[in-house]
């Protein structure tokens, strides 16, 4: 049985993927790789490069999975592996990630340097689209540098069903039905905006490198 890299781009339901991944390969055979997030602007990956680059691995070990929140290179030197990754609609991505952020921030909760100087500024939406982490964190941060061919199953949030079924013949196992997990809470605002045509077009404009790099690859 091949191993499986699965990249977790923020919010499309990569805590559900990996619940499928848990039931089907068990526990203790799928590593979790949150420490290397792209968006992280104090992620080793920019703080220490060198380091990062030395310490990249050349096999999962007895893992049969690897997923969370990283750059698909980081795994570069593993062999023989499959690569997944599921994308989203970016404005639909961001709008997810900005209310996600604002109700971890009324509890709280701890998180990586982007979401602290979030919870410090009080950015608003177009604000916090605004920043280049955000932005082109699709195009520029999780992909920068990658060729998107590399990957052997790219899926589409809007067919969660259908990525772990391509997903599940490459590993030659059964993936899902999908639990919905870390679903960001329902908010007035939140749904107030999705329905705003003058906010989604400022958007649209503010995330169009992002857009073009969706459309490329989930718009098939």
């Amino acid at each position: 049985m091949p191993t499986l890299i699965s990249v977790h781009f923020p919010k499309a339901a990569g805590s559900s993927v990996a619940r499928a991944y848990v039931a089907a390969f068990g526990d203790d055979r799928v590593c979790r790789d949150y420490e290397n997030d792209p968006v992280d602007p104090c992620a080793r990956m920019y703080l220490d490069p060198a380091r990062y680059e030395a310490l990249k691995p050349t096999s999962l070990g007895c893992h049969a999975v690897v997923h969370g929140h990283f750059h698909v290179n980081r795994y570069a030197r593993v062999r023989d592996a499959v690569r997944a990754v599921v994308l989203r609609e970016p404005v639909e991505n961001l709008i997810s990630i900005y209310y996600y952020f604002c109700a971890l921030r009324r509890g709280l909760a701890p998180g990586h340097g982007l979401y602290q100087y979030f919870c410090r500024t009080g950015l608003g939406l177009l604000g916090f689209a605004a920043m280049p982490a955000i932005r082109r964190m699709m195009s520029e941060r999780y992909f920068r540098d990658v060729d998107m061919g590399c990957f052997d199953v790219i899926g589409d949030f809007a067919d969660l069903d259908g990525f772990l079924e391509r997903v599940g013949e490459l590993m030659m196992v059964e993936l899902g039905p999908l639990p919905r997990l870390n679903v960001t809470p329902h908010s007035d605002e939140r749904y107030e905006v999705s329905q705003d045509p003058h906010m989604l077009a400022a958007l649209r404009d503010l995330l169009a490198d992002d857009l073009r790099f969706y459309e490329r690859y989930c718009s098939q």
